[in-house]
């Protein structure tokens, strides 16, 4: 909008001899796993050993949080090898710590300076949302009595308010003051039931050296600590890259093992809720049917 010619591309999409076909590289990058750029960058990141970027003039905006232990570690990654390939950094690094609203325009001011442009309102991006919620329904899907079954259950939380989600945002939950929040899909549809919210988590178990069994912090919230009634502080983090599609004659082909369920519920939700007639086929794997056939019966439904 302010007059630069601007290419748009994942990371995924490009090999890096094309940047130096650029006159400025900005890449915005994030975060994964235990410090790693994400999935989509990583086959960049590999190719990125041995190639010559002389030339290339290119500056990077790292999105992390500092409740992390590895803050931005991925962007530092991102712009520690393009600086090894030759690159040249043309503006300092910005680390985004949470909400990205503020650093967002300040690294977009610092851009457009660079460039000679005007800038004019620019929206920030939309950050993570509070949600308050209480727990209403809590029901264990696998079999408790069969020890080859993973413990599994269905969580049913309802907000005051009603929420615009779709399946396949995520349900961010912190088990405790400066934990980091752990993302969970949610897998019911507002067209439903605006208020409702629908979680499938499996109890995450730990062995310590001593043999006695550690619950995983926020898995052992939601499956043991809390109760019906209880109210849970979260955040809402919108995912557009995972909702179903927009398109209703789209087929879906929806492939899950486990608690990987969770979204799919929502979509297959959505759809009856649109009385959309798109081709859908869900693959579905577990290791018993009359045991982890999580919700088994409103699919065969």
């Amino acid at each position: 909008a302010g007059g630069a010619r601007v290419m748009h591309a994942s990371l995924a999409g490009l090999a890096p001899v094309e940047l130096k076909g650029f006159r400025q590289v900005f890449l915005i990058a994030s975060t994964a796993g235990e410090g790693q750029v994400p999935e989509q960058a990583r086959s960049f990141l590999k190719a990125l050993e041995g190639a010559d970027l002389a030339g290339c003039r290119f500056s990077v905006l790292a999105l992390g949080d500092r409740g992390y232990t590895h803050f931005c570690r991925g962007g530092e990654q991102l712009r520690a090898a393009l600086l090894a390939a030759g690159g040249q950094e043309t503006l300092p690094m910005v680390k985004v710590d949470g909400d990205p609203a503020a650093d967002w325009r300040r690294w977009l001011d610092r851009v457009a300076a660079l460039l000679g442009i005007g800038l004019g309102d620019v929206a920030a991006p939309r950050g993570d949302l509070p949600v308050r919620l209480t727990l209403r329904e809590r029901r264990q899907l696998n079999d408790p009595t069969d020890p080859d079954t993973h413990e599994v259950w269905r969580l049913r939380f309802e907000s005051a308010a009603p929420l615009a989600f779709r399946p396949g945002d995520l349900l961010l939950v912190r088990p405790g003051a400066g934990e980091p929040a752990r993302p969970y899909s949610i897998g019911s549809t507002p067209e439903d039931d605006p208020r409702s919210i629908l979680l499938t988590v499996a109890l995450v178990t730990h062995r310590e050296a001593d043999g006695t069994q550690r619950l995983g912090k926020a898995s052992g919230l939601l499956c043991r600590q809390l109760k019906e009634g209880d109210v849970l502080e979260g955040q809402w983090r919108a995912h557009p890259d995972f909702n179903p599609p927009e398109d209703p004659e789209r087929p879906m082909i929806m492939l899950a093992a486990g608690c990987g369920i969770a979204p799919f519920i929502g979509f297959i939700a959505e759809q009856a809720c649109r009385k959309s007639r798109r081709p859908a086929w869900l693959i579905f794997g577990n290791r018993k049917r009359a045991g982890d056939f999580f919700h088994g019966e409103q699919l065969e439904a």
